[in-house]
């Protein structure tokens, strides 16, 4: 990857929410559930860059933030705990991580094991996100 690349979570984040919810309007869960996954993922990258996260080559400098979902919401909950971290964490609602049981793996299962609760959970988690981020200025601070 170009060393100058920079990516930008924010618009990132927006534009795989606004595809899964086309996704799960035309009821294509599986599909749906790994946007949603993705979405939330650049949401929180985005949060944690605009409350110091370094990136190094596009990418987080640190490998523990090289991670998807499943694994980041942990790590965003310890990076954040020092940085606005109470009202980040009490604005999602969700204390535990609601990416638990997604994988970015399931991309590659059949389409009857992926169950609309788990969706419909995934959902709501980045629709929280997704609300943060429109009351998020440039500089990281809740408008």
């Amino acid at each position: 990857m170009n060393s100058s690349f920079q990516p930008d979570f924010e618009d990132s984040a927006k534009r795989h929410w606004s595809d899964a919810k086309l996704l799960i309007e035309n009821n294509r869960l599986p599909n749906a559930d790994q946007v949603f996954g993705l979405s939330a993922e650049c949401a929180l990258k985005y949060i944690m860059l605009k409350n110091g996260l370094v990136l190094e080559d596009g990418k987080p400098k640190e490998k523990k933030f090289r991670k998807h979902i499943d694994e980041l919401w942990d790590h965003f909950r310890d990076f954040i705990e020092n940085r606005n971290g109470v009202f980040f964490m009490s604005f999602t609602g969700i204390g535990s991580n609601p990416f638990h049981d997604w994988d970015i793996g399931q991309r590659y299962h059949n389409s009857q094991y992926i169950r609309l609760e788990s969706v419909k959970n995934h959902e709501k988690a980045v629709d929280n996100i997704i609300d943060l981020l429109y009351q998020t200025d440039m500089d990281g601070r809740v408008r």
